[in-house]
């Protein structure tokens, strides 16, 4: 598959289901959809033109990429029975079968960090876990993962050190996690602009790399507690 049929296939992929507008996103946008696919190229390496097949292809594929104020409307649906809050919702499961994630508005390493998170759940959608526990599995073993497939074991591992100095001890519920701090959302921010990925500070990007210091630096257990006392 070249590059620009795949961008093409990408660009078409906002076309589907579930309400969605039926219109391809503007054409600014084109460069964002291009590193999202180069993104997804690194991430799947020698099977990415059968995943991108399998999940991103045909008629109706299972990943549709939407803009924020359609995240906004279908969050606010409640699709999946879970109140949602799309202001910051970067990726939404529909009963295991669609998977909708925004594009316009974080990353395209967000934006594809997202889509392998989403596809992480329908792989452990037949587990067993609990609602927590899986969301657990998937954001330590799938999201960790991602960042050491997309930009190596040697940076995951020396962005973890880094981030553990930097981070303080929460006590909640009789349970001690490592909490974000400022210094470590700076930290990781700096840490993706070295690898050649400049990240603007926003909102919700700074929410997004606030989850993901918290990721790294707590283990899978600690995960899911932190999910239960959230409920």
């Amino acid at each position: 598959m070249g590059r620009l049929y795949g961008l093409k296939m990408l660009l078409a992929c906002v076309v589907g289901s579930y309400g969605l507008p039926q219109t391809a996103p503007p054409a600014e946008m084109a460069g964002r959809m291009g590193e999202i696919v180069e993104t997804l190229r690194v991430l799947w390496g020698e099977e990415f033109d059968s995943n991108y097949k399998k999940f991103m292809l045909g008629p109706s594929p299972t990943v549709v990429l939407i803009p924020r104020k359609e995240m906004i409307r279908i969050a606010n649906a409640r699709p999946d029975g879970r109140p949602r809050n799309g202001e910051v919702t970067q990726g939404l499961n529909i009963d295991y079968q669609k998977i909708l994630v925004v594009y316009d508005d974080i990353p395209p390493l967000f934006v594809a960090r997202s889509i392998h998170h989403e596809i992480g759940h329908q792989q452990l959608s037949n587990a067993g876990l609990s609602r927590n526990d899986e969301e657990a599995r998937v954001r330590k073993v799938v999201d960790t993962a991602f960042f050491a497939k997309v930009f190596g074991r040697e940076w995951l591992e020396s962005t973890i050190a880094a981030l553990e100095k930097k981070v303080l001890p929460v006590r909640r519920e009789g349970r001690v996690y490592n909490g974000h701090t400022p210094e470590a959302v700076a930290e990781f921010y700096l840490r993706l602009q070295k690898r050649g990925v400049n990240v603007e500070r926003s909102m919700v990007n700074d929410r997004i790399v606030e989850n993901l210091v918290f990721i790294l630096t707590n283990n899978e257990e600690s995960l899911s507690a932190a999910l239960a006392a959230d409920e």
